[in-house]
């Protein structure tokens, strides 16, 4: 495990294998170990695979006070592991309000869109992207207006399981239209909310075919 500190807050991660770099965000109330089986998966295909345990979850520090816990401030957590890595850019798979968090500040996704995995960028531009996974609205919508993102221009993948009680399909095909790129969806028949669990050689699967080597 490698840590970065944001204002003395830090978060830990894990990196396997090398390559292009891909991030994997887990959401509420997992760690980084929510993707125990696809990350040897990408990383034996070639990839480097980032995974944090996100400020307030497994061995990451847990700031007592809510707004330590902002997606901008995520985010920045996000940027300094890159930082630290040396990483330009990295594909990002976020799963429930972890994609929302990929979305945010439209490195990829839309806040008004329901599952994301995303490629983010560290200089904030769009680059081809994996969107597959998110359940919950940012806390920002909770309190503001929508943010007035545009389009997403990178190619778009969304992924939804029957078994979801989170979402519905409805609310995963709509991120189509807040898509402006090429936009693929996938659909599993059987697994629920934490599909990387439940159908991990279909989830790693689709992760292959569609990221670039």
């Amino acid at each position: 495990m490698s840590r970065v500190y944001v204002d003395e807050v830090g978060t830990e991660y894990e990196v396997f294998g090398a390559g292009r770099p891909v991030v994997l965000l887990h959401g509420f109330p997992d760690t980084g170990r929510l993707w125990r089986h696809q990350a040897p998966v990408l990383a034996d295909a070639g990839f480097q695979v980032i995974v944090p345990d996100l400020r307030g979850y497994g061995r990451s520090d847990k700031p007592e006070a809510v707004a330590a816990y902002s997606m901008r401030i995520l985010a920045g957590d996000v940027m300094a592991i890159f930082a630290a890595l040396g990483v330009g850019k990295a594909h990002v798979v976020g799963h429930d309000w972890g994609a929302a968090l990929a979305n945010f500040r439209n490195w990829s996704g839309h806040p008004d869109a329901d599952q994301v995995i995303a490629e983010l960028e560290a200089n904030g531009s769009l680059t081809p992207a994996l969107n597959y996974y998110r359940a919950n609205i940012p806390p920002e919508r909770w309190v503001a207006p929508p943010l007035q993102l545009p389009p997403v221009q990178a190619p778009t993948m969304g992924v939804w399981s029957t078994g979801d009680i989170a979402l519905t399909e409805a609310q995963m095909t709509a991120s189509a239209g807040h898509v402006a790129g090429p936009w693929r969806y996938e659909r599993l028949d059987g697994p629920g909310h934490w599909m990387q669990l439940e159908a991990p050689d279909r989830v790693s699967e689709l992760m292959l075919d569609f990221l670039p080597r």
